[in-house]
């Protein structure tokens, strides 16, 4: 049985950790919220956003990885601090060009 002092110890490394986890994950929310979707195409080098993308009937999607939401943000942020697949996000991140915007290999506009 853990004692008091332990106790609360512990509550306050759960709540060091939960605020540090809230504050990343609000962090790239607003930074990345809607910029990790892409044209997925047979020719997309011309495609500059969304809209080129559709009307050249091709599909817009999002990584399977994305911070649109408080849950997507969540599971990203796991995989990041998890080290299995966070490089994939990172690129992501860094090809990252704006909201309905195609990406661009090896751009960092951040």
């Amino acid at each position: 049985e853990l004692s008091h002092h332990h106790q609360n110890v512990c509550l306050f490394v759960l709540f060091s950790h939960s605020s540090s986890l809230c504050f990343f994950t609000f962090f790239f929310l607003k930074l990345f919220k809607g910029k990790f979707y892409y044209c997925v195409g047979l020719d997309v080098k011309n495609i500059t956003n969304k809209s080129d993308c559709l009307t050249a009937n091709y599909r817009w999607v999002h990584h399977k990885y994305n911070f649109d939401n408080l849950g997507q943000a969540l599971m990203s942020l796991f995989v990041l601090a998890s080290k299995d697949g966070w490089v994939n996000i990172m690129y992501h991140g860094l090809d990252a060009v704006g909201i309905d915007q195609q990406v661009i290999t090896n751009t960092c506009s951040i």
